[in-house]
């Protein structure tokens, strides 16, 4: 059991850092190929997506992390 949390929390760095990754791509991609009359629209969607999922990624880093060095191991 110990061994599939180790798995899984590198699974969960994994994943966090694709979210990321992939929410900065799409919003860069939204904002520079926006038409100039709803670009602060546009503008400002991404900054709220963005400001809420980035500190969710981030515990999810911090999740697996934890879960990696076996900080959630129960000890008999």
């Amino acid at each position: 059991m110990k061994s599939i949390k180790k798995y899984l929390g590198i699974f969960w760095i994994l994943l966090a850092c694709a979210v990321i990754w992939a929410v900065g791509r799409q919003a860069l991609q939204e904002i520079n190929s926006v038409h100039p009359a709803k670009y602060q629209e546009t503008m400002l969607f991404w900054v709220i997506i963005t400001l809420i999922f980035l500190p969710i990624m981030v515990g999810m880093i911090l999740f697996g992390w934890y879960a990696f060095k076996g900080e959630y191991n129960i000890q008999k």
